[in-house]
């Protein structure tokens, strides 16, 4: 017997995916925190056990108000997810994610204008952000707890009793399903089978994964971002902060770029990123003359690398910003999923030598800063010493 062509989704959050629909669900988890109700029993545990995960010990502080789409009193554009008052004096901000990708910018103007709060961002929509810039920002200046599904799931699995409110029970049911989904697009991006990764390319977490993998040897940071509505992942490799020397002659910082094209064919590409200022036609040409010897040294990388065979695609003709080193199509055999994770480690490490060959100053300091796959280590209050504060916010 076939199955039916419509299953009836009876989990309620299969029908409310949107971020209001799951604010309204914390509020109402964190309004509970202190209930008496026999049924809000289930909904009070699990309020207990937020408050421990983002920081509070026992004896845990009374939650005295919960709103929702607050406004600054300043009058500025912009809303605060849910912001929760605790008898101690504190303010718990929660900013809450489920499909979109957090912007850092949002969150330290959100910092900003609620100043001496707990911050927490819920993501439902990612996993794993293990090598983000981004996230390291946030943690370590701005202060933000990151909790990802994983991270909610371990606030269920936390309490002594099983769910057994039937809400949260369908929540809990789906973070499962999304987790499982997740993991899944996690397995296709490091599949070998072109179909199953240009599959996973479509998403956030197949793109991480995928580039993650990709760059696993190589230091560097991964950047997320959608363009369209079309996400996209760099992994940014080479740049100089502004008081190294060599700054001013090469202010240029190198990446990849996985994206996809119009038709929807994924892609990898490296470009060269220097942010110059309308009108500045003498920095212009350096800029070009410096994407020339970029490209002259990449061309001798692929010929002298062990891996010659992928099908590399000239450049394009885009302005502005980026400017394109050379890009490959991830559609087609000859550049297989396994043979571009073969190539790419030994090209790199060519890539770098004949940059440092022709005077570029390949800054130890910088590749000391991220071991393996480690993220940025030394944090300042303006931003990590290792990355410049300006590349975020230069960056698109």
């Amino acid at each position: 017997m076939k199955p039916p062509k419509h299953v009836l989704r009876q989990n309620i959050f299969e029908h409310a995916t949107s971020e209001l629909s799951h604010s309204a669900l914390w509020a109402w988890i964190l309004s509970c925190a202190q209930s008496e109700e026999h049924d809000r029993r289930d909904v009070r545990r699990l309020a207990e056990a937020f408050l421990h995960h983002v920081g509070y010990s026992a004896p845990l502080p009374r939650v005295t108000s919960v709103e929702r789409e607050v406004t600054p009193r300043d009058g500025e554009k912009m809303r605060f997810d849910i912001v929760a008052s605790l008898e101690s004096g504190d303010t718990l901000l929660i900013e809450n994610k489920v499909k979109a990708l957090p912007d850092e910018a949002q969150l330290r103007s959100y910092a900003e204008h609620h100043p001496q709060s707990t911050y927490v961002l819920l993501h439902a929509g990612f996993n794993s952000l293990r090598r983000s810039y981004e996230w390291k920002r946030l943690g370590e200046v701005a202060l933000w707890k990151r909790i990802g599904i994983e991270g909610i799931l371990e606030v269920i699995d936390s309490m002594e009793e099983p769910l057994s409110h039937s809400l949260l029970i369908d929540y809990d049911r789906w973070l499962r399903k999304l987790a499982a989904r997740f993991e899944q697009l996690t397995v296709q991006a490091l599949s070998n089978d072109v179909a199953e990764v240009n599959e996973a390319l479509k998403s956030p977490q197949g793109q991480y994964a995928f580039v993650d993998n990709l760059c696993n040897d190589l230091d560097g940071v991964i950047q997320l971002g959608t363009s369209s509505g079309r996400p996209w992942t760099e992994f940014a490799f080479l740049w100089l902060e502004n008081d190294e020397p060599g700054k001013d002659d090469y202010p240029d910082m190198l990446f990849y770029r996985l994206d996809a094209t119009s038709r929807g064919i994924p892609y990898l590409a490296i470009r060269q990123y220097h942010r110059l200022a309308t009108g500045d036609a003498v920095s212009l040409q350096k800029k070009r003359d410096r994407l020339t010897l970029i490209r002259t040294c990449w061309a001798k990388a692929v010929a002298q690398s062990d891996q010659p065979s992928l099908n590399w695609r000239p450049p394009g003709n885009r302005l502005g910003f980026e400017m394109e080193v050379c890009s490959l199509l991830l559609n087609s055999p000859e550049n297989s999923p396994a043979k571009v994770r073969r190539a790419l480690p030994g090209l790199h490490k060519g890539f770098l030598e004949e940059l440092r060959k022709v005077g570029w100053p390949i800054s130890e300091r910088i590749r000391e800063a991220f071991p393996g796959t480690s993220m940025c280590e030394h944090v300042s209050p303006s931003g990590p010493s290792c990355c410049p504060p300006s590349l975020l916010s230069n960056l698109h």
